[in-house]
């Protein structure tokens, strides 16, 4: 078999890996609710509540129960909690014995990425026989538009944030050393522009593509219209919004940037573009949602800008390739040798760069090598590695055998056109194989991780007593109605615990202390819910593990009950404002780059 063939038969493989995994869900996870799924209730409960792992967006995300008919019985007064925007409640009337289903939409409020899902539960006298077989379900159909928009995003980003380096570190030393090679110089400046452009009206046509693809999402459909309320509503009020116009108006800044005289203040000055542009990237990836998210963005950023700098430097390699067939002979083989050793050289700590973020990366969306396997996320984590160790074994065909022999044909002054177009081949299936790890990286950010984080007003503890661990987890860790988790270990020491009390002081307040006993779950998993917290401020919670012929094993945990709202609503009532201004703003950059463009083929033209 040619070596042509067995090349596209991998590529074949991973794209049909690819497209086996897109039917899956997005990642902003139903973690608890209330009533539980298959519940049965001896009376009709006032409301349904659901905890989800990541803020939703108000207005784009909502939840329905309807009775075994198919009837909506809520009172249609769905909510996103405004102290809370993990939970998400609806009011009930007093309900009839029967079962009942909750349908839910959610809309992640950190990548837009839609959920969907729904449970049964049952009122009254009712035999759990009776019960239908689903279980609680958590689905949303991946649009193929918002993988294509994802996709567009992340090959315009690199294309503009890697142009920089390629021209400074590598065309350009190769092309200063070469005298005869000034006659193609404004040939490839002019290409580096283009190259520029094409990726700037990439950001914008993945930007709106990506803003009618998440609407969408919110109304149920593959893409929403233009003029619809969901369109609106996110550009308008919401954070995703933000983000969109802001990446919109970085992209029409570049572009007027190339509508002008060069200078060298230009070429950094779009290189800063292209940074801003990742970071905007990670500002809506799973880093964003962490519960300290700053160092992992910043990870995440880094392996951007490498992914940038790689995926980048290959398409700049490849069309300066191309330019450069019409050259002498002599000339290609010098530049090609010179442009190869170069490219190495800057790849290289690149490579380094992806390497260690995304190890970090690994441990924190995967945690654990049994997380890899048995999950969509880790299915395409494993491909996504594939792909990486291919491109790596042609990198290192490039770095140890093709580019030798440009340098040897280069000292001995040997045209070897044969050696030239070996390279240029090489650098073509490369970047055909870096856009098809692209797709697995956009692939990647539309499905729940291995591991799944906690939203970011949970309340965790972890201490050892004697032989037993006792950590606790309070959920969603505010004001009032609380779920308390416990968790005892290793199992030979939390057998021996008959019950487990929790006892709550406020250091503040009038106050007296609660306690509450947990129920047992099984396998050292005590659980209950409760209102035990009050108010806002400093408590201490006690956890008692009471042994029966031992000592009771207590732990005692300091928490701080923020005031809850008050981030929620400054972020809230600010959105619109800084989104009419960024409107305003777009608007003008794209009448001045218009206007530029207007009057350069005015000048230009007959």
């Amino acid at each position: 078999m040619k070596k042509r063939n067995r090349a596209w038969i991998v590529i074949a493989a991973v794209l049909g890996s690819a497209l086996w995994v897109t039917s899956a869900s997005a990642h902003a996870e139903l973690l608890q609710s209330t009533p539980e799924a298959n519940a049965i209730l001896d009376k009709s409960p006032v409301l349904v509540e659901l905890l989800l792992s990541e803020p939703l967006e108000p207005g784009l995300s909502t939840v329905k129960v309807f009775d075994s008919d198919g009837m909506q019985v809520d009172l249609g007064d769905a909510a996103v909690d405004a102290d809370n925007p993990e939970r998400m409640t609806v009011s009930l009337p007093p309900l009839d014995d029967g079962i009942y289903s909750v349908s839910w939409l959610a809309l992640s409020k950190i990548d837009g990425h839609g959920t969907a899902g729904s449970f049964p539960f049952a009122v009254g006298s009712v035999d759990a026989s009776a019960l239908p077989a689903e279980e609680q379900s958590s689905n949303a159909d991946l649009p193929f538009s918002a993988l294509v928009a994802k996709w567009l995003l992340l090959a315009s980003a690199a294309l503009l944030a890697g142009q920089f380096p390629s021209v400074q570190f590598i065309w350009g030393p190769a092309l200063r050393s070469v005298d005869s090679a000034a006659e193609r110089t404004e040939r490839l400046s002019k290409n580096w522009k283009e190259l520029y452009r094409l990726g700037s009206y990439g950001i914008l046509l993945a930007c709106s593509l990506g803003v009618l693809a998440q609407a969408g999402q919110a109304a149920g459909q593959e893409l929403a219209a233009p003029w619809a309320k969901e369109t609106i509503q996110i550009v308008t009020s919401t954070r995703l919004g933000v983000i969109w116009l802001i990446r919109m108006a970085l992209a029409l800044v570049g572009i007027w940037l190339l509508q002008s005289r060069d200078a060298k203040w230009k070429g950094i000055a779009r290189f800063i573009l292209g940074l801003m542009l990742l970071l905007s990237i990670s500002l809506t990836s799973h880093a964003a949602t962490e519960l300290h998210p700053l160092l992992p963005i910043l990870d995440d950023w880094l392996h951007l800008l490498g992914m940038s700098i790689w995926f980048g430097g290959l398409v700049h390699l490849i069309t300066g390739l191309m330019l450069l067939r019409k050259m002498r002979e002599l000339t290609q083989t010098g530049i090609a040798s010179k442009v190869a050793a170069r490219f190495s050289a800057v790849a290289l700590p690149s490579v380094v760069v992806i390497g260690i973020t995304g190890v970090y990366s690994a441990t924190l969306r995967v945690g654990t090598a049994s997380a890899l396997f048995g999950n969509l996320y880790g299915d395409t984590f494993l491909i996504k590695q594939g792909v990486v160790a291919i491109l790596l074994v042609i990198a290192g065909i490039n770095f140890l055998v093709i580019s030798p022999r440009l340098e040897r044909d280069d000292l001995l002054g040997v045209p070897a056109t044969a050696h030239v177009r070996q390279f240029r081949r090489s650098v073509l299936i490369e970047t055909i194989i870096a856009g098809i790890l692209l797709a697995s990286v956009s692939l990647m950010t539309y499905l729940p991780p291995g591991r799944t984080p906690l939203p970011q007003t949970v309340l965790e503890g972890s201490r050892k007593v004697d032989d037993i661990r006792i950590a606790l987890t309070i959920s969603p860790g505010l004001v009032g109605q609380n779920t308390f988790t416990v968790k005892l270990t290793p199992k030979r020491s939390s057998d021996a615990v008959e019950t487990v009390v929790l006892t709550f002081v406020p250091v503040q307040g009038n106050v007296p202390p609660s306690e509450f006993e947990l129920t047992a779950q099984g396998n050292g998993i005590y659980t209950g819910q409760g209102a035990n917290i009050g108010f806002p401020g400093r408590w201490l919670v006690e956890v008692a593990a009471r042994r029966k012929d031992n000592f009771d094993a207590i732990v005692t945990y300091d928490f701080t009950i923020s005031k809850p709202g008050s981030a929620s609503a400054s972020e809230n009532s600010s959105l619109p404002l800084i989104s009419a201004a960024l409107l305003v703003l777009v608007c003008l950059l794209f009448g001045i780059d218009l206007f530029n463009w207007w009057r350069g083929s005015k000048v230009s033209g007959p």
